[in-house]
């Protein structure tokens, strides 16, 4: 682990980036099926970088390339693993959706700090 704390540059405007994060609860209904529902939108600033690539999915149905972004944040990111009830985050930015799909604690910014991998939402059918 680095030995820096650059806490202060993580507290930029230069940056950070406005996102809409969006906090989501599941919960399975009378019916059996999973339900996903919003709980909670809130505009945060982070940083956001692009990912690593566009990362090929082979799915049965098709073929596609699926965007990625790094995302760092000064409070806790979920991916849905985090506690019961809770499903992945969603942040919006650039017009775009994406699913918080890792996280980890980052404490070489200083403490407190997430960092995390969100991939664009699929298109619904619905």
């Amino acid at each position: 682990m680095a030995n820096i704390d650059v806490t202060e540059l993580m507290t930029d405007p230069d940056f950070l980036s406005a996102i809409t994060l969006i906090r989501r609860t599941a919960a399975v209904g009378s019916d059996g099926e999973n339900t996903i529902t919003d709980s909670a939108s809130v505009t945060v600033r982070m940083v956001v970088q692009p990912g690593a690539g566009d990362m090929l999915e082979r799915l049965p149905e098709s073929v596609r390339n699926k965007e990625f972004i790094s995302i760092w944040y000064k409070n806790q990111i979920i991916n849905g693993a985090a506690t019961a009830g809770n499903y992945a985050d969603v942040l919006v930015w650039g017009g775009k959706r994406y699913i918080v799909e890792h996280v980890e604690p980052f404490g070489n910014w200083g403490r407190g700090y997430w960092a995390g991998v969100a991939g664009l939402e699929p298109v619904s059918d619905d």
